[in-house]
């Protein structure tokens, strides 16, 4: 099964040899283009696969011993009552419906990539999602975890499942420029924190950059410029402008 580790630099670059410099070697690799929130049909996914989709972001959460498929996560002072999906609600107890990992994947194309995007909020029910994942993910090469906590990520390492680093702020952009080289395989953006300066600053300290969640061709182009590996897209088209 391929891996969905992406940008890795030549043995020449790791000399520190100037025949192949670091520019040259990402402009001609190819863009890492991930499908933001897996589509819930067969026939979208392979829409997505063929417009050039080399891995499908999928949102889990922990239900009883399994993984479950959901971005839902409780509205702060309902008590849990409520959930939400940004702007769409729901009240506690239609969890029952939300389809299992092993659900979604038999709708995936088998040679699909798969990056996991944990979205379970309090620490107890973190912990049980991050076990659940060592537990059950035993394909190493197919998944990558990306969450912005640290703890989770050590977890996630400690076990061998090779992990992103979520980045959605500017405090926690500066937290990681300032941490010197990461043990993660890279660091998962949020697009508008990029820039090319921005960019070069992170490829001192991780191997490949992701921009997420990019949905405008002039967008995307603009970022494949500033140097980044790959990008999470919503959109068919920039899939195909990036190809």
């Amino acid at each position: 099964m391929a891996a969905l580790a992406i940008g890795r630099r030549s043995t020449a670059h790791q000399r520190g040899d100037s025949a192949l410099p670091r520019t040259t070697a990402r402009q001609n690799a190819v863009m890492l283009l991930i499908a933001h929130r897996t589509p819930s049909s067969r026939q979208e996914c392979r829409s997505f696969a063929d417009a050039g989709a080399g891995a499908f972001e999928i949102d889990v959460q922990e239900r009883q011993g399994q993984i479950v498929v959901s971005h839902f996560i409780p509205v702060p002072g309902t008590r849990g009552l409520l959930q939400h999906d940004n702007a769409r609600l729901r009240p506690r107890g239609l969890e029952t419906g939300d389809a299992t990992l092993g659900d979604v994947l038999g709708i995936l194309p088998g040679d699909a990539r798969i990056l996991l995007d944990p979205k379970e909020v309090e620490l107890s029910e973190r912990r049980l999602l991050m076990r659940a994942l060592i537990e059950q993910v035993t394909d190493r090469d197919r998944f990558r975890v990306s969450t912005h906590h640290e703890e989770d990520l050590r977890m996630l390492r400690a076990s061998g499942l090779r992990t992103w680093r979520t980045v959605k702020n500017r405090r926690q952009l500066r937290e990681v420029l300032d941490a010197g080289a990461l043990p993660d395989e890279a660091v998962s953006v949020r697009a508008r924190l990029l820039d090319a300066e921005v960019v070069k600053r992170l490829h001192d300290v991780v191997e490949s950059v992701i921009a997420w969640t990019v949905n405008d061709p002039r967008r995307a182009e603009k970022l494949r410029g500033f140097g980044v590996d790959g990008l999470t897209t919503d959109s068919r088209e920039v899939m195909r402008a990036m190809r």
